[in-house]
C-alpha cells in the first residue's frame, strides 16, 4: 500500500515538473531585420539592462527605441527578472523617480506580442521581447543572440537566461 502511495506522489511530481518544464518558454530579443543599432545579431544582457533603463539611448549610431509587454504578461515578468534585476513593482518606483529627476521616460509598453513584432519590423532602432512560440514565420525581424558569460546563445540554445517561469 505504501509503496503504491509513493509511486503515486513520484507520478504527480513527475507530471508538475514536466508540466513546469513546458511552460518554461525562451523569451526572444527582436530587431528590425535593417539590423541597425544592434551590430553582430547579438546583444550582451548588461546591454540590455542598460537600454531598457534609458541609460543607453543609441547603438551603432542608431537611436533606439525599446518596447515592453503589457504589464502582468509572463514574459514581462521574466524579463524584468531576468535582464533588469528587479520587480514588476520596482520597475515602475524606478519610471516614477525618473520623472521626479526630469530623467528619461520608460520604454513604450504594447498589449500584445503580435503588436511588438509589427512595430519592431516597421522601426529601424526598435527593440523588444516576446515569447519565442508568437514568431512563428513572421518576416521583418530578427533574434538576437544573448552574449552571457563568454558564450552567444539564441532562444533555444540549452543555458539561454531568458525564459518565463
Amino acid at each position: 500500500m505504501r509503496r503504491r502511495i509513493w509511486i503515486g506522489i513520484l507520478a504527480v511530481a513527475c507530471g508538475l515538473a514536466a508540466a513546469s518544464a513546458v511552460r518554461a518558454e525562451p523569451i526572444a530579443i527582436i530587431t528590425s531585420a535593417s539590423g541597425q543599432g544592434t551590430g553582430a545579431g547579438e546583444i550582451r544582457r548588461v546591454t540590455l539592462r542598460r537600454v531598457y533603463l534609458g541609460r543607453i539611448t543609441r547603438l551603432g549610431g542608431t537611436r533606439l527605441d525599446p518596447l515592453h509587454l503589457g504589464s502582468g504578461t509572463e514574459a514581462r515578468s521574466a524579463f524584468s527578472a531576468a535582464v533588469l534585476g528587479r520587480s514588476e513593482q520596482e520597475l515602475e518606483e524606478y519610471w516614477i523617480e525618473q520623472a521626479l529627476r526630469g530623467g528619461r521616460i520608460p520604454p513604450r509598453e504594447l498589449a500584445s506580442p503580435a503588436q511588438v513584432i509589427e512595430y519592431v519590423a516597421r522601426r529601424p532602432g526598435a527593440i523588444g521581447y516576446v515569447p519565442l512560440s508568437s514568431l512563428g514565420s513572421v518576416r521583418g525581424v530578427r533574434v538576437l543572440r544573448i552574449r552571457s558569460g563568454g558564450r552567444s546563445l539564441a532562444p533555444g540554445d540549452p543555458g539561454y537566461p531568458l525564459r518565463t517561469p
